[in-house]
């Protein structure tokens, strides 16, 4: 893919980094790929070891294993069959920038949005009017983790790390088309 913005009058497509997609993917083989050696290993790990790690380990090794093979899967598919992650237009802006993706977004939805960061990573994160609408709209763990998200200062969040340009360039972005939709009502 040589693009990773198609900036049309109708619309702007954002792609994501394939670098920074490469980079993740390589991330989530090695962790996944760690914690299944240490599984491997627990008994010699856990021996003299506190309780509290002993009773723990065989209950997190599995969980950590699944989450991070189960990223790794996701990051491979997005290496192997690149997709926008953003898709922005007069009618709203369409998230597919990570896995919890809220999808079509309507300009008449959206509250208010920011840029916000947590642990070091930056968001763009979006407040619709209506909440409950949004996420009758999602499936399975998309509502799930749109639901989770509702602890953070959005409900939808879009990661930098998603998308090949700046978060404040999105916003940029869907002003103008914001604008527009506004001006043809």
């Amino acid at each position: 893919m040589s693009k990773k913005v198609i900036v049309e009058e109708n619309q702007v497509i954002i792609y994501p980094n394939p670098v920074k997609l490469a980079l993740l993917c390589t991330l989530a083989f090695l962790l996944t790929a760690l914690t299944a050696v240490l599984a491997m290993n627990q008994e010699s790990l856990v021996q003299g070891s506190a309780g509290i790690f002993e009773t723990l380990f065989p209950i997190v090794a599995p969980v950590a294993i699944v989450f991070f093979g189960l990223c790794f899967i996701y990051l491979l598919y997005r290496v192997l069959k690149p997709k926008p992650s953003l898709h922005i237009n007069q009618e709203g802006i369409i998230d597919n920038a990570s896995a919890a993706g809220a999808g079509l977004i309507r300009w008449e939805e959206v509250d208010r949005y920011f840029i916000y960061s947590v642990l070091g990573q930056h968001f763009l994160g979006i407040v619709p009017k209506d909440i409950d609408r949004v996420l009758a709209k999602q499936k399975g763990f998309k509502q799930m983790a749109m639901r989770m998200n509702q602890g953070f200062e959005a409900p939808i969040n879009i990661p930098a790390q998603g998308i090949s340009v700046p978060l404040d360039q999105v916003i940029t972005y869907m002003e103008q088309f914001m604008e527009k939709q506004k001006a043809s009502i």
